[in-house]
């Protein structure tokens, strides 16, 4: 079995970048049956699990002013057991950033549109559009605010999974390597 692999590599200084992953390993495949932790034992419960992921993307810094970066993800997971789904999935994620030149108020704009196809269901699409921003109270506080839409196609119960969302909270560092961060909010 092969563990987890992963890659990144810049392509262009500054610009360019592609990350990859991929691993081979055994899976238990029913909560219910024995539970095994490697191979040493046959179990008839496990299954072998392959998965592998492709990420390029631009990323590009406008001086202490703000970032953005454009990035396309391709996953795989494929499994050896029945009655298992493979799937695949393609995201898009668009993010522009505010820089350090915004100490005070701080802001995000971000886009991201995936598209889930498993080999024995549905298609699931998923699409989310939001803002944040950043109030810095003093250098360990920080009042945060996010809102936005979101529209997914996903089975569901009740009410469709699609409408606007906003929360509100703060983010507070007391030492160097402690920090809490707590938000509460609304979702359609």
């Amino acid at each position: 079995l092969m563990p987890l692999r992963s890659a990144n590599a810049e392509l262009v200084d500054n610009l360019f970048f592609l990350d990859g992953r991929a691993a081979i390993s055994q899976q238990n495949i029913s909560l219910s049956g024995p539970q095994a932790a490697d191979n040493v034992n046959i179990t008839g419960n496990r299954t072998e699990v392959k998965t592998y992921s492709v990420s390029p993307y631009l990323r590009q810094r406008f001086s202490n002013y703000a970032s953005t970066e454009i990035r396309y993800t391709h996953d795989e997971v494929s499994t050896g057991g029945s009655g298992m789904s493979n799937s695949q999935a393609d995201r898009i994620q668009l993010g522009l950033n505010s820089g350090s030149a915004f100490k005070t108020l701080g802001w995000g704009l971000n886009y991201s549109n995936q598209k889930l196809d498993y080999s024995n269901a549905r298609t699931i699409d998923m699409e989310t559009l939001s803002g944040n921003l950043r109030y810095l109270v003093s250098t360990r506080l920080n009042l945060i605010a996010t809102s936005g839409y979101e529209k997914n196609n996903y089975l569901s119960t009740g009410v469709k999974p699609e409408g606007s969302f906003l929360s509100a909270g703060f983010s507070w560092a007391p030492a160097e390597r402690t920090s809490i961060t707590a938000s509460a909010g609304r979702r359609f």
